[in-house]
């Protein structure tokens, strides 16, 4: 959390020029990530699946902005798992367990 904090803290001027520039029916869309190890969804195995954990990163981002002050009525966050790997990366990479931004309908 403070690493978002601090994220948050160093590009908030940008996200909210991003904000301001959206037309009407647009939302930041705040995405969460995983690697494919684990299962997707939840299996009865005490494992709540990579769609959680994927929604679970992208919300403590949207919290850590909406905490900093920006509008979260220009924003939304959603978990998508590891449906978008980065390219050339392991399926267990680090890099795939991560946060983008896309201008979403809204």
């Amino acid at each position: 959390p403070q690493e978002f904090q601090t994220w948050v803290a160093q590009f908030k001027p940008q996200i909210e020029q991003a904000l301001n520039a959206l037309a009407p029916g647009f939302k930041l869309q705040v995405t969460g990530h995983t690697d494919a190890v684990g299962p997707r969804d939840a299996d009865g195995s005490g494992r709540k699946g990579n769609v959680y954990y994927s929604t679970e990163r992208a919300k403590a981002v949207y919290d850590a902005l909406v905490a900093a002050g920006l509008p979260k009525d220009k924003m939304t966050y959603r978990g998508i798992a590891n449906d978008e790997p980065v390219p050339g990366e392991a399926r267990d990479g680090q890099k795939h367990r991560r946060v983008t931004f896309k201008i979403v309908r809204g």
